[in-house]
């Protein structure tokens, strides 16, 4: 534990999450979040209540500690894990007060966050993206700030929607760069290795592949949801790390790099088709 928590210099994580904001996301979160979906399902047969307070706890001590994506697929996934027990049924009547419910405690957690960042003396990424913005306590602005590349890919998507670009497309003319700069607030970003933006699955997608990129992405998307409901509607021993993963892929779908198609997808897919292989095989006993 000692050696997980405490780096070469001695110093603790908390000391290094004061000196930059993102040590907490990088260093720790990935390993992390397995650990808690494993531990999760672990309570899920025998303790379900104790495993969503026990999700929602980490998500939120997730976002506390700046790992934003990984946190608030902790906090959804808590939420389902809580339908799940209760055996809700989404009904045209419950969507609205169920959506206020969600809404305000989404909401109040997102504060909490941005306070608690706004008050870390440091000046890294995600504490920097917060004191830019006019009002740090709009998660929409967030959004439009830390994820630049998204607003800029969708430009770009609206530049060349059929064809596309092709892979790994250059942006020769440097229009999408001088966006960045404009998204950012900053005249001195350079795009990292001087391709088109995208940090975005689905769009990212559609700017490589043009419409027919689009429509494949979104074909598996569709596939994957299709057995998220199925898992959803029968609760098995894999649930909380079924969720957990899912939730997550719906974040890296919208908001992460292209590349996770290669890396996190097939093993959501995998954990995807063994979870509804095993429900159809319980129902044909």
């Amino acid at each position: 534990v000692a050696m997980l928590f405490i780096d070469n210099n001695n110093h603790i994580l908390i000391d290094n999450i004061a000196d930059n904001s993102n040590y907490f996301k990088i260093r720790y979160a990935p390993i992390l979040l397995p650990i808690i979906a494993l531990v999760s399902s672990l309570l899920w047969p025998s303790k379900k209540y104790i495993s969503v307070i026990f999700t929602l706890s980490c998500g939120i001590l997730f976002l506390l500690f700046n790992a934003r994506s990984m946190g608030f697929t902790l906090i959804v996934s808590s939420f389902i894990m809580f339908f799940q027990i209760i055996n809700y049924r989404f009904r045209i009547k419950n969507i609205f007060p169920l959506g206020v419910a969600v809404a305000i405690f989404g909401y109040s957690s997102y504060v909490l966050y941005a306070t608690q960042a706004i008050n870390l003396n440091t000046e890294q990424s995600g504490v920097s993206q917060l004191r830019m913005i006019e009002n740090p306590y709009n998660p929409l602005a967030l959004l439009r700030s830390g994820r630049s590349e998204v607003m800029v890919a969708i430009e770009a998507v609206k530049d060349r929607p059929i064809i596309g670009y092709g892979s790994w497309a250059k942006d020769s003319s440097g229009q999408y760069e001088r966006l960045m700069q404009e998204y950012k607030q900053d005249p001195s970003y350079a795009i990292p290795l001087g391709v088109i933006p995208k940090h975005s699955i689905l769009v990212g997608s559609w700017v490589w592949g043009g419409i027919v990129g689009f429509i494949g992405i979104s074909l598996i998307a569709y596939a994957m949801l299709r057995m998220f409901i199925i898992n959803f509607r029968n609760c098995i021993p894999l649930s909380p790390v079924v969720n957990i993963y899912y939730v997550y892929s719906v974040w890296t779908l919208l908001f992460s790099p292209i590349g996770h198609i290669r890396t996190s997808y097939p093993f959501v897919i995998a954990l995807l088709l063994v979870s509804t292989s095993i429900i159809y095989s319980n129902r044909a006993k």
